[in-house]
C-alpha cells in the first residue's frame, strides 16, 4: 500500500505498507512485515507506541488523470515501484470489511545489552476506517531486497485507490 497522509495529528508524511494474510487462532487478520515513511514524527509514533516495524525511505507517489506511479527507495536501492492505470470507479464500501480484519504485530524492542528483549509482544488494532472514494484498476509492481523478499516475484496485479478517513487507535497486548 502506497498512502500520501497530507494532513495528520503528527504532520503531512507518505508511507508504503507491506501487508500479508495472517490466522491467529482462527481469525483471519493482517500482519505487516515492511512499512516505511518519510518522516521521523510518523517512525517514532508508529514504533514507539504500536511497535511496527516502521524505516525511513524516499516515497513517491504520483497520480495524472488515471496513471499511477509510486516508487519506494531506501539506501539508494528501489525497493518498490509501480505503475498502473485507474479502470473502474467502485462503490467506496466494496471494500469496508478490509478494516474489520485486526491488524498484528510483534512489537520488538531489543535489549540495552542485546541478550533478551525488552518488550517482545504480539498486539493487535483494528483500524477506523471511512472510506470516501474507491477505484480498482491493473498494473505492475515491481520489488527488489527486502521487498522482494516479503513481496516475491509479482509482475501483473490489480490495484485498489482510495480517499479515506484512517484513525489508528489504541491496540491490545494479546500476548
Amino acid at each position: 500500500m502506497f498512502a500520501n497522509y497530507p494532513d495528520t495529528t503528527i504532520g503531512p508524511y507518505r508511507e508504503v505498507v507491506v501487508l500479508a494474510g495472517a490466522d491467529r487462532q482462527g481469525a483471519p487478520g493482517m500482519f505487516c512485515p515492511l512499512i516505511y515513511v518519510d518522516a521521523d514524527a510518523a517512525l517514532c509514533a508508529g514504533r514507539e507506541i504500536w511497535g511496527f516495524p516502521k524505516k525511513l525511505a524516499h516515497i513517491e507517489l504520483e497520480q495524472d488523470g488515471d496513471e499511477v506511479r509510486a516508487r519506494l527507495v531506501r539506501g539508494g536501492v528501489e525497493l518498490l515501484s509501480l505503475n498502473g492505470t485507474i479502470e473502474e470507479h467502485v462503490d467506496p464500501t466494496t471494500f469496508a470489511a478490509l478494516g474489520a480484519l485486526p491488524l498484528y504485530n510483534r512489537k520488538l524492542i531489543p535489549g540495552a545489552a542485546a541478550k533478551e528483549p525488552d518488550v517482545d509482544r504480539l498486539t493487535q488494532v483494528f483500524l477506523d476506517i471511512v472510506t470516501h472514494e474507491a477505484s480498482t484498476g491493473t498494473g505492475s509492481l515491481r520489488a527488489e531486497g527486502e521487498a522482494a523478499d516479503v513481496v516475491g516475484d509479482l509482475t501483473a496485479i490489480t490495484m485498489l485507490a482510495t480517499v479515506v478517513d484512517t484513525v489508528l487507535p489504541a491496540g491490545e497486548d494479546l500476548s
